[in-house]
Formats: structure tokens, C-alpha cells, sequence
């Protein structure tokens, strides 16, 4: 029984040989490099444009516009290496993340066991001050934490009505004043209740302890 070997397909050089031309990238309002990437291609309609900001991003534009892509397969091949070195960036980033999240760990644990005060955690916040100058906006080191227990007060308003039957003669005003006393003589079940509502609006730590 004869045995049939498929050769892989190849693709035509040709293919890879046309030329292709880099597009004019013009400056934005704020004076950045921006390129609407919907005028390349109908692909990128939820994604409209990129702009160059960074001295970075910007640095790289101008290596890429001082020896662009000539051919179809010089622009997959410049493509596919920035895949992969996007990848590899994005690993050692998490990588990055990852360690400093253990060191960020280790250092409460020893902050904790050194009995360290405050002062502790104002240095952890220079240290997120030093990161984001840098431009580094992946991690934040995070302080101790403590439980605390604290006791909230809340205002309770009743509503309670209590009918009362006095004689007064025809055309004079009403005693309120005896109808008052009447009452504080009333037992608290003779009242009946007619709202019993929480001020949710009103909450007030009046106390507050480290546990």
C-alpha cells in the first residue's frame, strides 16, 4: 500500500515583494502625532486613532518613519516581531507585578513582627509617589491593615398620637395647656403609633476603637 506525503503549501514570493508606502501621520490639536486608523482600514472602526503622547511612543514613531516598511513582507515581518515583544513585555510586566505583590507581603510582615509605627506606611505611599512619576501605573504597595470597630449612631423618629376629651365652654379657646397635663399622665400603651421610621440620612461614628 503506497504511502502519499502532502507537501506543505508555499506561498508565492511575489506576494511579499509589493511595495507599500507609509502614511502621512499629521499632528493633532494638542500637537501629538495622531493617525485615524479608520482611514487605513474599515477593521478599525471602534477604533478610530492613536496618538503618540508619550516621549516613548513618540521616539518610536520617528525610528519607524526614518526606516519604514518598503514591502509587503518587510511590514509582516516588523509586525510579527512587535507581536512578539508585545507579548514578552506584557509577560515580564505581570512577572513584575507578581514579585512586587510578595516583596509588598514580606515587607508588612516584618513592618508587623518589627512593631513599626506610621511612619511605615508614609514611606510605602513615596514609594507609589516614585512609581507613578516614573510612569509606572501597574502596582501600588498597600500598608498594613487593622480592624477597627466603630459604634454608629442613627436618629429614630416616632410619631405617636393619644386622643384626649375635654369640656370647654362654647366660644372660648382651648386650655392646650390642661389637654398637655392630661397626657403626662397617660400610660405609654394608651398611644397608638402612627410612624416608625429610621432617619437613614443621619449617621454619625461616635466612637471608634483598634480591636
Amino acid at each position: 500500500m503506497e504511502t502519499t506525503t502532502t507537501e506543505p503549501r508555499l506561498t508565492p514570493m511575489s506576494l511579499y515583494t509589493d511595495r507599500v508606502t507609509m502614511p502621512e501621520i499629521p499632528m493633532s490639536t494638542s500637537g501629538d502625532p495622531e493617525l485615524q486608523l479608520n482611514t487605513l482600514s474599515a477593521e478599525f472602526q471602534d477604533y478610530q486613532r492613536v496618538v503618540f503622547m508619550s516621549t516613548a511612543q513618540k521616539e518610536a514613531l520617528k525610528r519607524l518613519q526614518d526606516n519604514p516598511p518598503t514591502t509587503v513582507g518587510h511590514l509582516w515581518a516588523l509586525y510579527l516581531q512587535a507581536v512578539a515583544a508585545l507579548a514578552q513585555a506584557n509577560k515580564q510586566n505581570q512577572a513584575v507585578v507578581r514579585g512586587l505583590g510578595r516583596v509588598n507581603y514580606e515587607m508588612n510582615e516584618y513592618a508587623d513582627d518589627q512593631d513599626f509605627c506610621d511612619s511605615y506606611e508614609e514611606a510605602l505611599r513615596k514609594f507609589n509617589d516614585i512609581l507613578a512619576e516614573e510612569g509606572y501605573q501597574f502596582f501600588e504597595f498597600e500598608g498594613r491593615k487593622t480592624t477597627m470597630r466603630l459604634t454608629i449612631q442613627r436618629d429614630r423618629t416616632v410619631r405617636e398620637t393619644l386622643d384626649v376629651e375635654i369640656e370647654v365652654p362654647r366660644l372660648t379657646d382651648i386650655d392646650y395647656d390642661y389637654a398637655y397635663d392630661i397626657v403626662c399622665d397617660s400610660s405609654i400603651d394608651e398611644w397608638k403609633t402612627q410612624d416608625d421610621e429610621y432617619d437613614t440620612d443621619n449617621y454619625n461614628v461616635i466612637h471608634e476603637e483598634e480591636v
